[in-house]
């Protein structure tokens, strides 16, 4: 089987995972048999495709993306619950030469990951949540190390970056459609701000925060690559916009701090390469840099202005609404789904 081929099978893979895992979960289909089953088969089959290591990544990133409807089995299991331990086991027999591939970095990482879960066993008053919190921060964990081991080459790297900006920008669009379909009266699920009471959209993801921290950093790495690697122009060009525009209706404030943030880091390093090395800015960048510029502006208005009429006035759905912004004010830590 050619490698073209098989990367079309591993993106119609997980595209099928990934709509399994939200169809059961918004439709209540099933989805602790579903959710499991999406979560264990989308992840073989990737790894089966593209390998053990470059498909358990991707299969972590996209997992890590669909945690927005959880497998309620004894516990909340979300599907990078399940894709972890699988990706794990797979890269088993290469242990060895992946622990020789951390850095004394990575080892102090390690090193303090392991001595958390003793303190924890020791002092906290609860040692059964304690020891729960210590697994979810492996599990945070895993994905780096599994990428620092196994990504040593530039076309691995280019590899990953190509996964993430089509996992990013399907996350994009499908919180855009959850945005504008709203107004429509089509609700793909929608979340209620804790603060301001007002709908927001989480995307694929349990939460609008993480929706809008993963646009935000899928903006920022597309913009940079848009001007420093012309390899990547024509589909950063592309994933910029959508990600800025994700990031608006995410409606996330840490989020947007970050962009700033990492908007002035990008700047400054541009700066600081330009003055102190032989680097010098690609003109040929201007102008895709000026068309996402555009195209960001001109979504902005098609997704905030309206263009007409929204028609009568939905008296159920504003009683729904209602409700749920009267359960969000009595319970001001929840961000309940929109029913």
């Amino acid at each position: 089987m050619g490698a073209r081929r098989r990367l079309l099978i591993a993106a119609v893979t997980g595209l099928a995972a990934s709509a399994v895992i939200l169809a059961s979960g918004r439709l209540e289909l099933a989805p602790d048999v579903l959710i499991p089953l999406g979560s264990v088969a989308g992840t073989l089959a990737l790894m089966a495709l593209l390998g053990p290591a470059r498909g358990g990544i991707v299969a972590l990133i996209l997992m890590a993306t669909l945690n927005r409807y959880p497998a309620e089995l004894g516990a909340s299991i979300k599907p990078e619950h399940f894709a972890a331990p699988l990706v794990g086991l797979a890269l088993l027999p290469q242990a060895r030469e992946l622990l020789g591939r951390l850095s004394r970095v990575d080892w102090l990482f390690l090193a303090w990951i392991g001595w958390s879960v003793i303190g924890g066993l020791v002092h906290a008053p609860d040692r059964a949540d304690s020891t729960q919190l210590w697994a979810m921060l492996l599990l945070v964990a895993f994905p780096y190390f599994a990428i620092v081991t196994t990504t040593r080459t530039a076309g691995r790297l280019n590899f990953l970056l190509g996964a993430w900006f089509a996992i990013g920008l399907v996350s994009g669009l499908f919180g855009l459609a959850t945005h504008l379909l709203y107004a429509a009266g089509v609700n793909l699920g929608i979340q209620i701000n804790p603060v301001t009471a007002d709908p927001t959209v989480p995307g694929p993801f349990r939460e609008s925060n993480l929706f809008g921290s993963a646009m935000m950093m899928l903006t920022l790495t597309a913009f940079a690559l848009l001007i420093l690697a012309p390899r990547w122009r024509k589909l950063a060009a592309v994933v910029a916009p959508v990600g800025f525009l994700a990031l608006q209706v995410s409606f996330t404030r840490t989020a947007w701090i970050a962009f700033v943030a990492g908007g002035l880091a990008l700047a400054g390093g541009l700066a600081y390469l330009s003055g102190r090395t032989p680097f010098r800015f690609d003109q040929r960048a201007l102008r895709p840099a000026a068309l996402v510029g555009l195209a960001a502006v001109i979504g902005t208005l098609v997704i905030w202005v309206p263009l007409g009429g929204r028609g009568s006035p939905d008296h159920e759905e504003a009683a729904r609404q209602a409700t749920a912004r009267a359960t969000v004010m009595a319970t001001p830590n929840a961000t309940p789904t929109m029913p």
